[in-house]
Formats: structure tokens, C-alpha cells, sequence
């Protein structure tokens, strides 16, 4: 599988993690750590032998960007009509406009539904390097956090952004995902509890 023929989720996350990072499909051993490491870097927990369709393509994508550096274009394909897509927001070194790949074309995007699947685009500082990261979140934190923050949804990331950057306990080394979610918990919870 070459670039041009981006994963859609539907056949064998390993042979198309090989194919992404040059490897062959007989590395297993190599593919497992690349895999565990996405997992890991994403925050998923799921031990399931065979992932879903989304978690698979936030696998993908995580490795995808990590091989690609900010600044050069990634084609997002498009999924089975009974699967919805996934939204990317990203944002570039230095903190540049946001581009958000689905919206209704309105100023404002439509609500998320709880349960659509964000991934937002930002960096760490991870042993001297700063390191570009993707996460997924699910549309409830995002509704949460625009309802009591009043944020607009292209600003996530850099929100995000700034949330990582001024948090002194923030570890690059544990899961970063969860962090996030944490420090929208924390925001939610603050935003409410201000007076």
C-alpha cells in the first residue's frame, strides 16, 4: 500500500501498518510494538483481538502523521456509509489556523454527537524533542467543554494547546490522551464551580 492508496479501516491493521512504515507483513513482532505504541500514544485501553473500524483508522492515522510532519497534505478517505467519519482538527508549528475538515458550512458547526470521534492535532516535549500528537476524543468531551466554556470547536486544538503547555503535572511519557481528557474534566469542572 503506497500513500496514494490511504487505509480505510476495513482490512488487516497490521499489513497496513507494515505497508505504511516499509516493513513486511511477516515483521509481526515489529508491527505488535508499532501498534501498542499507537495505543498507548492514543490511550486505548481495548485488549480485543479484532479493533473497530475507527479505532483501527486512529491507529493508522496516528502513525500516518508521526511519518509525515506537519505541513505536508493528507488525504482523508472516505468510510462506509454506515460508519461516520471521523473529524480531524490540526493545527501546524507555529499555532496557525485550524482546519476542520467536516462542518455544515455554516460559521459555526453543528453540535457533535456524543459520540463522534475528534482528533485533535498538538505538541509535547517529549525527552528535548517537541513531538506532534494526535488524539481522539469522543464529541462528549468537546459538547462539554464548549458548553461551559463557550470555546468554538475550531479553537480546540488550540486550547488544547495551551492547556498541555501550562500544566506543570503534564507527563509526555504517560498517556497523553487521558491527560487531555483530564485537563477538560478540570476546565468543565472549574467553569462551573466559579462562583
Amino acid at each position: 500500500m503506497n500513500e496514494s492508496n490511504q487505509y480505510d479501516g476495513t482490512g488487516k491493521l497490521a499489513g497496513a501498518i507494515a505497508a505504511l512504515c516499509g516493513l513486511s507483513p511477516k515483521s509481526q513482532e515489529q508491527i505488535a510494538r508499532l501498534i501498542k505504541q499507537a495505543k498507548d500514544e492514543l490511550g486505548i485501553t481495548s485488549k480485543a483481538k479484532i479493533l473497530p473500524t475507527d479505532t483501527k483508522l486512529a491507529i493508522w492515522h496516528w502513525h500516518y502523521d508521526r511519518l509525515h510532519p506537519a505541513g505536508e497534505s493528507v488525504n482523508i478517505i472516505s468510510q462506509h456509509e454506515s460508519i461516520k467519519p471521523v473529524n480531524i482538527i490540526s493545527q501546524h508549528e507555529p499555532i496557525a489556523p485550524v482546519e476542520i475538515i467536516t462542518q455544515t458550512g455554516d460559521d459555526e458547526p453543528e453540535r457533535l454527537n456524543n459520540f463522534d470521534v475528534i482528533r485533535v492535532a498538538f505538541y509535547v516535549t517529549k525527552d528535548g524533542k517537541r513531538e506532534r500528537q494526535v488524539i481522539a476524543l469522543d464529541g462528549f468531551y468537546i459538547n462539554g467543554l464548549i458548553a461551559v466554556t463557550g470555546i468554538k470547536r475550531q479553537d480546540l486544538p488550540k486550547w488544547v494547546q495551551q492547556a498541555v503547555d501550562s500544566w506543570r503535572a503534564f507527563d509526555a511519557h504517560l498517556p497523553i490522551t487521558r491527560q487531555v481528557k483530564c485537563l477538560i474534566v478540570r476546565a468543565m469542572t472549574e467553569a462551573l464551580y466559579v462562583e
